[in-house]
């Protein structure tokens, strides 16, 4: 497809778009699992549960070992397992290769760059201090800034009008279904990464472009 015509606004996803952040996640999810006398999960299995984030992807482990804590331990396991991945969200966490280099060409060529994400502030804003570009982006919703989380169009939106965009001068990267459906709802054009965390093939999601590599973004949309 041809390139997406005046990409004024791009939002981005975190995790497996624009950081690698498996190992870290994997990481936490296996402390509280631990912490709920269960045995630890292996890496491929916890990497297709990241898109429900960390405290979700506790409970769908625990359910799947038929481990239904009551409400209380359960608050207490996830307030756990948050607690320890936002002390260790960046040992193993990494830019995916070409993202600095092309968040700063987006720049230069006057885009109104944001983060969209379903991962909570706290780490996603120490995420992206640590490695360098928090300085790209203009806005950050993160779960909890809104009632409505993605594949709700709201977040989205909330984004672009943030950054004084509009749907149709916007575009949304993501790895995930979630990310895809998201932009679909908002009336916003999409591009799916191939290397990130989602269970089925990018091209299977429906968005506008695929791309194998952050870099390919530029030429996509004009940058």
């Amino acid at each position: 497809m041809p390139p997406v015509t005046r990409t004024t606004t791009i939002i981005f996803d975190v995790d497996g778009t624009l950081v690698d952040s498996a190992a870290d996640i994997h990481s936490a999810l296996n402390y509280g699992l631990a912490l709920a006398g269960c045995g630890a999960i292996e890496f491929e299995p916890s990497r297709r549960l990241i898109s429900l984030g960390l405290e979700r992807s506790l409970e769908s482990v625990l359910e799947q070992r038929g481990l239904r804590p009551d409400p209380g331990e359960l608050a207490r396991l996830r307030a756990a397992c948050a607690a320890y991945y936002d002390a260790h969200a960046v040992e193993q966490t990494r830019l995916y290769p070409g993202v600095g280099e092309t968040l700063e060409a987006f720049r230069r060529a006057g885009a109104a760059l944001g983060v969209c994400t379903n991962k909570r502030r706290e780490p996603t804003a120490r995420i992206l201090s640590a490695l360098g570009v928090a300085e790209y982006f203009g806005v950050l919703v993160a779960r909890g800034t809104l009632p409505e989380s993605k594949p709700h169009p709201a977040p989205l939106l909330a984004a672009i009008r943030a950054l004084g965009g509009s749907s149709g001068s916007a575009a949304m990267v993501g790895d995930s279904e979630i990310d895809i459906d998201c932009a679909r709802a908002a009336g916003v054009a999409s591009v799916a990464v191939t290397y990130g965390y989602s269970e089925r093939p990018a091209a299977e999601l429906g968005a506008d472009h695929v791309v194998n590599h952050f870099s390919e973004l530029s030429s996509v949309l004009g940058a």
